[in-house]
């Protein structure tokens, strides 16, 4: 069942990279792992930029879309590595 939860994950993680490549958001926020020179989080100003309603932000702001990308993807590969790691050192051959 953990397999099929990566999955998930997984393709969400996939059509959050759609989403960065619609805003062109990868061209915005292209510093790794800090999102701006000085940020590791833009401010709150920043992802939420569109008051009404809260959830377009999640599709249309820049900062936000790209920030969830990258916060998708670290939650992916640590999930995919734990997945694993259980697999292949803590169960039973």
């Amino acid at each position: 069942i953990a397999s099929l939860a990566v999955s998930g994950l997984t393709f969400v993680t996939i059509i959050s990279g759609a989403l960065v490549a619609g805003n062109d958001a990868g061209r915005a926020y292209n510093m790794w792992p800090k999102m701006t020179e000085e940020y590791w989080i833009p401010p709150a100003n920043v992802l939420w930029e569109l008051k009404d309603p809260w959830w377009r932000n999640l599709v249309e702001t820049t900062a936000t879309v790209q920030f969830n990308h990258r916060m998708l993807g670290t939650a992916t590969a640590i999930s995919a590595l734990s997945v694993a790691g259980v697999g292949l050192f803590l169960l039973p051959a």
